[in-house]
């Protein structure tokens, strides 16, 4: 709805922001921006994830383990931030759960909040290619240079990681959520 030329939620959306407010939510225009729309799938998939973590019975171990997949995912978007929810994981077993789990549900979603840069996404990119045999490869480090310039897209790149993880077994890029933050056919970055 279009008042006093400001753009303003309707009457559903504001009561759904209102009722969950760490659920991502995106004005319809932004999704036809590339790089728009692929923050907005970053957030609502990850907060999919972390919902279905802490719906369940999870363990400390759990929790260390989802952290560790969506390490690189974090860092590219704020290295404080995850600095900070692994502190908060490391509580886990002391704290109690359902306090921990908020604090970390709330931690992740203020971390994807802001877009990660393009800078750290390219470097992202290259501590992937670093772990993989052949990661030094001037090609694959070529284009992850274009995409920092602006004259690549990241989802080729994404693409070629995990293939050369899948290929060679390195099972820790594998499972990193960076490598694939939502369906790939719903990739345009």
């Amino acid at each position: 709805m279009d008042v006093g030329g400001r753009r303003r939620p309707g009457v559903f959306a504001a009561a759904l922001v209102e009722r969950l407010p760490l659920l991502p939510v995106v004005e319809e225009d932004a999704l036809h921006d590339d790089d728009q729309r692929d923050h907005f799938l970053t957030r609502a998939y990850a907060h999919a994830r972390v919902e279905r973590l802490l719906a369940g019975d999870w363990s400390a171990g759990d929790l260390v383990r989802f952290h560790s997949a969506e390490k690189l995912l974090l860092l590219a978007h704020a290295p404080a931030a995850y600095a900070s929810l692994g502190r908060l994981v490391s509580e886990a077993g002391v704290r109690p759960r359902d306090e921990l789990g908020a604090a970390y549900r709330e931690g992740v979603a203020a971390a994807l909040a802001a877009p990660a840069t393009r800078g750290r996404h390219a470097n992202t990119l290259q501590h992937l290619a670093g772990m993989l045999p052949g990661g030094e490869d001037p090609r694959l480090a070529g284009q992850i240079e274009r995409f920092r310039l602006g004259d690549a897209r990241r989802a080729p790149l994404l693409a070629r990681i995990e293939a050369l993880a899948l290929e060679h077994g390195v099972d820790y890029v594998a499972a990193q959520t960076y490598v694939r933050p939502y369906p790939r056919a719903l990739m345009a970055v």
